[in-house]
């Protein structure tokens, strides 16, 4: 009997020391959840607004998205050819901006508001996006144009012959040497009469062109027409009468709307043809001398300030003065000057240097060590368009293909407008990078540019995608 007693007195004492040695675990615990409470409560609280710190903010909310990788956070200096999705962008500036709730209500887990450096980082992130150029569906494989493809077998200049062999075979035209003078000519006379001429810029020149052909047809009988000073009294006629006040009889007359608060209304080929009430006969000289081939031609052979404009007006907008000047002084080039690697200037007009025997140089091409005419390589010519159109300046674009892209940011190729840069591809490509300029635009919206070529030895132009450029990109300063 004191056995069994002794064996349960045993029993209860070594339950009652079982229990006495958690009461510290399950205290310590206890004193976990208040103090966790209590922070909640605080976080949760109106009248909270003092800052959590990192390990607070990791107890009482979700994960956040992870920082964007070292190579993402270089986009800006050295873009990849990946495009970064918002879900890329870090909600935080990682480790160094606090967390502040600004609502009661948000449940614990819940993305904070973006403060002002964060919104600017995104801003920024969405221009650097890599964004590339769609090819047209009747366009050809690209082309490389790059000093990859340089043809060191001849030194023969790609001239804008052909150019001025398709003006002539197929629209049987003739410019000849400072037409786009006899042009600006015109429209400083017609400035004269307007309230507001710095405003005003002639667009629609390429339709002016196209009534003056078919005028002269009428008169002559003949298909040829030479473009020269001679032409200019007939051509200020039909200039001054496509360029017309809002107001006037003449719009009046016209069945489309006509913007009244604008000094000016520009005509086209359509508002004439329904003026004069023309045939479908004369209708189709008018189309055929409007379309963008013509265009392109009547742009490279002049270097007209006035056939830039027209070229992608009525698709992006107005062309300003600064990107028809530089475009106009990178079609100034077409076919005159020949593609030598490494080749920079930084001369106002014409460089003397260009077409004399000179050694490459510069290392990185096939072509190093060997004696060719002086000329532009691809960004040289780039620097030089920019140079001679801003009057001296290059924008701070620079001379080479990296400098060049990192000073500019991406757009999309709909948004494209004369004087913005197109690339093969981004900084990685170092050397081997190749960068023209955008001219206008293709009725299917594809991209006409002008670039210093190795393979054809020489400033051309041609279609974008074709022509392997897959990138756009702007100059902030232009707009």
């Amino acid at each position: 009997m004191n056995l069994k007693r002794l064996r349960k007195t045993m029993g209860c004492l070594a339950l009652a020391g079982a229990m006495i040695m958690t009461l510290p675990q399950v205290a310590f615990a206890a004193e976990e959840r208040t103090d966790a409470t209590e922070k909640a409560q605080e976080v949760n609280s109106e009248s909270g607004t003092e800052h959590l710190t990192e390990s607070d903010t990791e107890e009482l909310t979700e994960p956040q998205t992870e920082s964007a990788s070292e190579s993402e956070t270089r986009m800006q200096t050295e873009p990849q050819t990946q495009v970064q999705s918002n879900s890329d962008i870090s909600v935080t500036e990682p480790e160094t901006t606090p967390v502040t709730e600004t609502d009661s209500s948000t449940e614990p887990g819940t993305e904070n508001e973006l403060d002002d450096a964060a919104r600017e980082k995104q801003d920024r992130d969405r221009k650097n996006e890599i964004k590339t150029i769609s090819p047209s569906e009747d366009v050809e494989e690209p082309e490389d144009h790059s000093d990859a493809n340089a043809d060191l077998t001849t030194n023969v200049i790609a001239g804008n012959a052909i150019y001025l062999e398709e003006l002539s075979t197929v629209y049987h035209l003739t410019f000849e040497e400072g037409f786009s003078e006899v042009m600006e000519e015109i429209e400083e006379d017609f400035c004269q009469w307007l309230d507001k001429p710095e405003e005003f810029r002639g667009e629609n020149w390429q339709d002016v062109l196209a009534v003056y052909i078919l005028r002269m047809r009428d008169q002559t009988g003949k298909q040829e027409v030479v473009l020269n000073a001679g032409a200019k009294e007939e051509l200020e006629k039909i200039f001054f009468f496509m360029n017309v006040r809002s107001g006037s009889i003449i719009t009046k007359k016209l069945s489309k709307e006509v913007d009244l608060e604008a000094e000016i209304c520009s005509l086209d080929i359509n508002d004439y043809a329904e003026l004069k009430n023309l045939g479908d006969e004369e209708k189709a000289v008018l189309t055929k001398y409007t379309d963008e081939e013509c265009k392109k031609l009547c742009t490279v052979a002049t270097a007209a300030k006035g056939f830039v404009r027209g070229e992608v007006s009525e698709v992006s907008g107005d062309v300003s003065d600064a990107r028809a000047a530089i475009a106009v002084a990178a079609c100034s080039l077409v076919g005159k000057v020949g593609y030598f690697w490494g080749g920079k200037s930084y001369a106002i007009g014409w460089d003397p240097r260009w077409g004399d025997d000179a050694t490459v140089t510069a290392g990185g091409s096939r072509s190093t060590g060997t004696t060719r005419g002086y000329g532009l390589d691809c960004s040289g010519f780039v620097c030089w368009a920019y140079y001679n159109g801003l009057g001296g300046t290059d924008g701070g674009i620079g001379n080479h293909t990296t400098t060049q892209w990192n000073a500019t940011e991406m757009i999309d190729s709909s948004e494209a407008k004369p004087g913005d840069l197109v690339f093969y591809a981004p900084p990685t490509a170092g050397d081997q990078n190749h960068v023209g300029m955008v001219i206008g635009k293709n009725d299917d919206g594809s991209l006409i540019v002008v670039h210093c070529s190795s393979s054809q030895n020489g400033v051309v132009v041609g279609e974008a995608w074709s022509s392997g450029f897959k990138y756009v990109r702007r100059a902030a300063f232009l707009g």
